[in-house]
């Protein structure tokens, strides 16, 4: 994946994970609709930016970090479905998304 695209998805990512980090601790409000939208997009764009470093011809490091966050996304993704609530797999996938665009957004040569 182009490195610019790639960048831009970490800084989309690292937006939105703020904002929803801001809604949880009730520093901003948003409705319920606007909350699932930016999960969905979190969702989407985390998965495509994964996908992309996993194909490309990325080091291991980052390859395996994006395995961790694929993998700690379908896990905490089932679990959420199934019990209703926040998880350890969600708090994983959240850490190691926001360690990998910083990453990317920072130590990354453009």
């Amino acid at each position: 994946m182009n490195n610019i695209i790639q960048k831009i998805l970490s800084l989309t990512l690292l937006i939105l994970i703020t904002l929803l980090t801001f809604d949880y601790f009730k520093v901003i409000e948003f409705d319920k609709v606007l909350k699932n939208c930016f999960t969905f997009i979190i969702v989407i764009s985390s998965v495509i930016s994964s996908m992309g470093v996993i194909l490309s011809k990325a080091p291991g490091f980052m390859k395996f970090i994006n395995y961790v966050i694929i993998l700690s996304l379908l896990l905490g993704g089932m679990l959420i479905i199934t019990q209703n609530k926040l998880n350890l797999f969600v708090a994983i996938f959240l850490v190691f998304t926001i360690s990998y665009s910083l990453i990317d957004m920072l130590y990354k040569s453009a």
